[in-house]
């Protein structure tokens, strides 16, 4: 009589999870997410402290032809229409133009 009673009482209750079931999966998935999101943090960050190393040798080549370059500007007379102009550097916020002297130079 007894294991039907149980049996019963098996049968009525609905099956499903508990709060705490539910809680600690939760709890599961957000470490799950925080650390995803952390590795994703940290890989692209690596990713771009890569790309700047690699194109700060292109950069430095650069800086330093433009150093040797404005190193050698020099003054130059230039005659617009029969008028002799002293010309030495224009600028803008989009580029700038100069006259310098270049040595020949094997690349």
């Amino acid at each position: 009589m007894r294991k039907r009673r149980l049996r019963r009482q098996r049968d009525t209750q609905d099956d499903g999870f508990t709060l705490v079931e539910l809680l600690v999966s939760l709890a599961l998935l957000s470490m799950i997410a925080a650390l995803l999101s952390s590795a994703l943090w940290s890989g692209r960050k690596i990713l771009e402290s890569t790309e700047r190393a690699q194109s700060r040798p292109s950069i430095d080549a650069v800086r330093h032809l433009l150093n040797d370059l404005l190193t050698g500007a020099r003054l130059v007379a230039v005659s617009a229409g029969g008028e002799a102009k002293l010309t030495s550097f224009r600028g803008s916020a989009s580029g700038a133009s100069f006259v310098t002297l270049v040595e020949k130079r094997g690349l």
